[in-house]
C-alpha cells in the first residue's frame, strides 16, 4: 500500500476537518473480516447549528481500506490480494425536512479500476398523532412515519492492458496496448420508516439501477472473478456484481441498559444473469454513556451456491 499516494492526503484533510468549529463531533471506527475480506473504516462527522436558526448542518467524512483475496468468492485460495481505497463524504441540512448530497471515490490499483459518483437525497418525518398542551415533547412519544428518496450516479472505469504476445528474435518489442472502458450506474431509491413505539421500528426500501451500457460487455473485459472480488469496496457487489434492483427490509429494537438490536434482510437481482443474492445482517450495539458506543455484528451473502460471511466491530465517540 502506498500511503504517500492514498493515505496522507486523507489524513491531511482530516486534520483540517478536525479544526473546524462545530456544535458536536463524532469519531467512528469499524472493522469487517471474513471470506477473504478485511476492511477498516475511519469516519468523522461534525454538526453545525446556529442558535437563531431552526435548521442544522452536518458533514460526514470516511476513509475505507479493503483487502480482498483474489478468487475468494469462488472458494479458492490464491494468496493474491486486491486493495481498495475509498473516500466518501456527505453534507446534509436538517430541519422540517432533511436533504443533502453524498459523494464517493474508490480505486483498486491492482485492477486499474476506479469509481466515483454522487447521490442527492431528501427525507421527511411525520408524527402520527397530537400532544396535549400539558405534555412535554421529551416526555411523550408519538409514532412516526419517515419517507426518504434519493437519486444517484456512479461511474466505473478501468484501464485494460492487452498483451502483445511474445517477442520474436530480432524483432522490435511492441508496447502493450491499453484500452479504457467505463460504465455508468444510475440508482433510484425509496425508503419508508415506521416507528410505532419508542423501542421498536421497521423499515423497507426499494432500489432500481439503470446502466449506460451493456453490463455483460463491461464484465467480459474484466478478469472475473478478480473484478467481482474487488467490487469497488462495495460488499454487496462481492457476490452479485452489478444489480438491476434491490429490496431490503429490517427491524430495530431498543432494550433497557441502552442496548440496540438491528436485523435486516435484502435481496439483489444480478443485471446480467438474474441470479439472486440474499444478504442477512444483524448488529447489537451498546451505549456506554460518556459518549462511547460499541457495536458487534455479522453479515452473510448467499448467491447461486456461493457464500460469504463478514463479522463487524464498531466503535464511536461523541465529543
Amino acid at each position: 500500500m502506498n500511503l504517500n499516494r492514498y493515505g496522507l492526503p486523507f489524513f491531511a484533510f482530516l486534520g483540517l476537518f478536525l479544526n473546524l468549529p462545530a456544535y458536536s463531533d463524532e469519531f467512528g471506527s469499524s472493522s469487517s473480516v471474513g471470506g477473504g475480506t478485511l476492511s477498516q473504516t475511519l469516519s468523522l462527522s461534525k454538526r453545525f447549528k446556529d442558535p437563531k436558526a431552526e435548521e442544522s448542518q452536518s458533514i460526514y467524512l470516511a476513509y475505507t481500506l479493503t483487502q480482498n483475496e483474489v478468487g475468494s468468492t469462488t472458494g479458492s485460495t490464491s494468496d493474491a490480494f486486491n486493495y481498495t481505497h475509498a473516500l466518501s463524504t456527505t453534507y446534509s441540512v436538517s430541519g422540517k425536512t432533511r436533504r443533502g448530497f453524498s459523494g464517493s471515490f474508490s480505486t483498486t490499483p491492482a485492477e486499474n479500476l476506479s469509481s466515483f459518483g454522487g447521490t442527492g437525497f431528501l427525507s421527511k418525518k411525520f408524527e402520527l398523532g397530537t400532544r396535549t398542551d400539558d405534555e412535554e415533547e421529551e416526555e411523550s412519544y408519538l409514532p412516526t412515519l419517515g419517507l426518504r428518496g434519493s437519486v444517484g450516479y456512479q461511474h466505473y472505469a478501468q484501464t485494460v492492458t492487452e498483451d502483445s504476445g511474445r517477442q520474436r528474435k530480432g524483432s522490435q518489442r511492441k508496447r502493450p496496448k491499453t484500452q479504457d472502458q467505463s460504465i455508468g450506474k444510475v440508482s433510484m431509491d425509496l425508503t419508508v420508516n415506521f416507528d410505532p413505539f419508542e423501542w421498536f421500528g421497521v423499515y423497507g426500501s426499494y432500489t432500481r439501477y439503470l446502466y449506460t451500457r451493456d453490463v455483460s460487455d463491461f464484465m467480459d473485459v474484466l478478469d472475473d472473478p478478480r473484478a467481482i472480488a474487488s467490487g469497488a469496496a462495495e460488499f454487496s457487489s462481492t457476490l452479485s456484481g452489478f444489480s438491476s434492483k434491490e429490496i431490503e427490509a429490517g427491524v430495530d429494537f431498543t432494550f433497557p441498559l441502552d442496548l440496540s438490536l438491528a436485523i435486516s434482510k435484502s435481496l439483489a437481482t444480478n443485471e446480467v444473469t438474474s441470479v439472486l443474492t440474499h444478504a442477512y445482517s444483524v448488529e447489537l450495539s451498546k451505549d456506554w454513556g460518556k459518549s462511547w458506543t460499541t457495536g458487534l455484528g455479522a453479515d452473510r451473502y448467499v448467491s447461486n451456491g456461493s457464500e460469504q460471511d463478514l463479522y463487524n466491530l464498531s466503535l464511536s465517540y461523541s465529543f
